[in-house]
Parts: C-alpha cells; structure tokens; sequence
C-alpha cells in the first residue's frame, strides 16, 4: 500500500526567493519593518484660492521656525534655493511637478499649484510625500 500526506502551509515557500529576498520575508516575519505598518490619516481643505489646497495629517509639520516663534510658517516658492534645502518635505514636496510653492504650518501643508496642473494629478503624489 502506497500513503500520501498532502501538506498545507500559510507561509511562503521561501525555496521560490534568492538568498537576499529570504533574508528579508525572514526578518519581516519577526520584525515587521515600520513602513508595512505606518498609516496616516491625511484630510484636505479647500482654501479662497482655487490652486491651493491644504493637507492636514493630523500631527505636527512645523515645530519652530527660525528665531524661536512658536507657530509661525514657512513660505517657500521655487525660486528660494536655499530655504527649499532647509526642509526636507518641501524638497519632496517640490519634486512634484505643478508645484508652485508651499506653506507649512504647525499641523498643516498648503500646496499651491501652477495654473496649468491638475489636482487629480498632483494631491496623490502630495499624500505619499507626506506620509513618506
């Protein structure tokens, strides 16, 4: 007489993956990397000015600005080189093509676009900016 065991498993067959790619499943099983577990709840509002938007993620954006004043901003545009290296979300944010200038406040980013761009286009790639 001839038996066969048929097995299931509900974890991969790491047989499948290179030697660096079992590494990593390997690891993530025990210690599962922040950015599979990381969420953010980000809201919008609109502002009086129809190529701005705001985004308001629910935490702090902007601590102090310098000098020390306590809920103040900062402004940037694209032609400010050196306050855009300053930050590094606004040097994110401005990787985004139609972004014309950013605002961030304590809890919030206002994004302002070109004229010329769309938000369907460009509010996704400022969700993950953010959330990045």
């Amino acid at each position: 007489t001839t038996t066969t065991t048929t097995t299931t498993t509900t974890t991969p067959d790491f047989a499948m993956f290179s030697i660096a790619s079992r590494q990593f499943l390997a690891t993530t099983r025990r210690n599962p990397p922040s950015f599979l577990s990381r969420s953010l709840f980000i809201q919008t509002a609109e502002t009086p000015n129809p190529e701005s938007l705001k985004f308001l993620p629910g935490q702090t954006v902007l601590d102090v600005i310098e000098g020390g004043e306590e809920g103040g901003g900062f402004y940037v545009t694209t032609k400010d080189k050196e306050d855009i290296a300053r930050s590094p979300l606004a040097k994110e944010l401005f990787k985004i093509d139609g972004v014309k200038s950013i605002y961030l406040g304590m809890d919030f980013v206002t994004i302002t676009k070109l004229a010329t761009s769309h938000w369907q286009h460009i509010r996704p790639q400022v969700f993950s900016t953010i959330m990045d």
